[in-house]
């Protein structure tokens, strides 16, 4: 109590316990006002697994290391699965590093006056920051590892300064638990190895310690990733875009400041400013201790040089991945602040306009996150649930061609689900072809088995061409399409179509995969200037991976082209791609005569053709012998009248 009351009399104290309490606020506030999102979900839902099976699913399928997982398997016993209390967990860590950062800018500055309010001014950053309460309300390990980091370059700090046992054992303690939380604190460590060696080099005893804490770290550490876990290296995310070294500079800078909740043409208007201000902040930094600046641009710069020359090797990058060198943003824009109040008297303006271009953009960008549903980190999975589960019956199948978990989170209805494509056996997707004929194999047992099938479709990797919807809308009744909560949903049912009559039935194949069953033709008699309307009937016999086109040509007595018109099946809307083994496929024809068609006796041939090369798909008749030509003679003859 005594210690309260002090801290209370101190300003810098008492300050730093309202921002602490201003963060908390802000990391609570609608803290689960949003649905879980799909990572969030499978955190939840990985972490609630039984304790073997959890550190088995952690060694071979997640891409991270244990402790986030082992922590929130733990407190689920005390808090339950909750969407609260669940993001409740970051939240606090996300309020913990603003004292952090606070104390780490007091060890950072010898200057005791000058490190005070870079301490005070950094932690006013992160408190508000739309970036770090964005991940404060996430259900990841992205605010447990900065967290983590700043307690163990704080420890770091002091013990460099100090050198007393206590510290480096603090040190060693929390670096080993933020390596146990992102494999890529490896980075950090690396930093911090450059740093020492650099600003110490000179001290002899102090590296000798500093080596036995690196010793004590990598042989507590290294035999997970070496022994116990090979996932860091064959986990591959799939990033469109990778950007250069100044890229990687470029968009941390801007979001760790600015959030991703702000129009990027704000943000690159605003860059120039956040780069000046950082390199003044560099710059005073500089001026004042040499330490100080070797350690803040070590920071920023050795883990983000590394991310991005993981990246050349591996297409992996996300801002969240530097997450933990944002405090190094946040200190350098402390220092900038301070040096543009101490350039020359009069400048307190310029540095409330410095301030000024942090703080508004940051408040627009939490505007935004709050209350603007553009921005709304997961669309209403709580909504889209309860509709299904009001609607959808135990003898109703619910299929997702995406196999985002958060359904399976709030989903407590009667219903199967599913996800098709079934990829449980592949461990990326990247741009992996859809296995058309087991897609198709399990859609259709769906679909028999089943009252009514229940699509969620959405666009990605994982059905990058709609398949499933494409084979829905084929092969079975469509119900009703519907919005619900945000959500396109489409209810199917089973169609019971009859065989096809055909009325000119005759057998011809096509190479391997596809069978002419028949047409239908009218009229059979036409004039010059009119239309002959040709119906195939096309069945697969095999799956195709080339879409071929149709030819249809009419013929007169002299074999001489007077009428045609080429195209894949349907019109383009059911290429031979998307056939499956046993599809007939009704394939619609017209033949426009020109008004100069001589009369006569008139001949359709048909046939199918690769549009690249030109080449046409042999074609055999019902005895095996092969059409001349590769072209189908249809058995019945047209009158063209004069």
């Amino acid at each position: 109590m005594d210690r309260l009351r002090t801290a209370i009399r101190n300003p810098q104290s008492a300050i730093c316990i309202l921002l602490v309490l201003l963060a908390f606020a802000l990391r609570v506030y609608r803290l689960d006002f949003l649905s879980l999102r799909g990572d969030e979900s499978f955190t939840v839902l990985f972490s609630a697994n039984p304790l073997p099976q959890l550190m088995e699913g952690i060694r071979t399928v997640e891409p991270n290391p244990p402790l986030y997982y082992l922590l929130l398997h733990g407190l689920m016993f005390l808090l339950g699965q909750g969407d609260f209390a669940m993001r409740y967990v970051s939240a606090l860590f996300g309020v913990l590093a603003v004292p952090l950062i606070y104390q780490m800018g007091r060890a950072l500055i010898p200057d005791r006056r000058l490190a005070r309010a870079v301490g005070l001014l950094a932690a006013f950053l992160l408190a508000v920051n739309p970036y770090q309460i964005w991940h404060s309300q996430d259900v990841r390990n992205y605010t447990l590892w900065p967290a983590l980091s700043l307690a163990s370059l704080y420890l770091l700090l002091r013990a460099l300064r100090e050198n007393r046992g206590a510290l480096w054992v603090g040190y060693v303690v929390t670096a080993l638990l933020s390596l146990y939380t992102h494999y890529y604190d490896a980075f950090v460590v690396l930093f911090e190895n450059a740093f020492v060696f650099l600003a110490y080099r000179r001290d002899r005893l102090l590296l000798r310690r500093w080596v036995l804490a690196q010793a004590i770290l990598a042989a507590l550490y290294l035999p997970w990733p070496l022994f116990a876990s090979s996932r860091p290296l064959t986990y591959v995310d799939v990033t469109a875009y990778v950007p250069g070294l100044l890229g990687v500079v470029r968009q941390s800078l801007t979001v760790f400041t600015l959030g991703e909740t702000v129009p990027r043409s704000l943000a690159m208007a605003l860059l120039p400013a956040l780069v000046l201000l950082l390199a003044l902040g560099l710059w005073f930094a500089f001026r004042r201790d040499r330490r100080a600046f070797a350690f803040l641009l070590l920071y920023l710069a050795v883990p983000s040089l590394c991310v991005f020359l993981l990246a050349q090797w591996r297409p992996l990058f996300r801002e969240r991945y530097l997450n933990v060198i944002a405090p190094g943003y946040y200190l350098a824009f402390a220092l900038g602040l301070v040096a543009l109040g101490r350039l020359r008297r009069g400048l307190a303006l310029a540095t409330a306009a410095g301030l000024a271009v942090l703080v508004i953009p940051m408040g627009l960008s939490l505007s935004n996150y709050y209350f603007n549903p553009r921005y709304a980190k997961s669309p209403d999975w709580r909504g889209l649930a309860a509709y299904l589960e009001a609607q959808a019956g135990a003898d109703d199948v619910i299929v997702q061609n995406y196999p985002d978990p958060t359904l399976a989170y709030y989903y407590q209805g009667p219903a199967k689900r599913v996800v098709l494509p079934d990829r449980s056996a592949v461990d990326q997707v990247g741009d992996l072809p859809v296995d058309r004929v087991a897609t198709g194999n399990a859609l259709q047992e769906r679909i028999v088995e089943h009252r009514r099938l229940w699509l969620l479709p959405q666009r990605s990797g994982w059905d990058p061409q709609g398949f499933v919807e494409g084979w829905l809308n084929r092969r079975a009744r469509k119900v009703r399409e519907e919005q619900v909560a945000g959500f396109r949903l489409v209810v199917y049912e089973r169609a019971e179509a009859p065989p096809p009559a055909i009325q000119h039935p005759m057998v011809s194949r096509l190479g391997e995969g596809i069978r002419l069953l028949g047409f239908d033709l009218e009229p059979t008699t036409v004039r010059p200037g009119e239309a002959l309307r040709l119906t195939l009937y096309w069945q697969a016999l095999a799956p195709m991976d080339i879409a071929y086109t149709v030819f249809t040509h009419l013929l007169d007595a002299d074999g001489q082209l007077r009428a045609q018109q080429d195209n894949q099946p349907q019109s383009g809307g059911f290429p031979t791609t998307e056939w499956l083994p046993g599809d007939v496929i009704r394939d619609e024809y017209v033949l426009a005569l020109p008004p100069d068609a001589p009369p006569g006796e008139y001949t359709l041939e048909v046939g199918m053709y690769r549009l690249e090369t030109g080449e046409r798909l042999p074609a055999y008749d019902a005895d095996g012998r092969r059409w001349p030509e590769d072209a189908i003679r249809l058995d019945l003859s047209i009158e063209v009248m004069p």
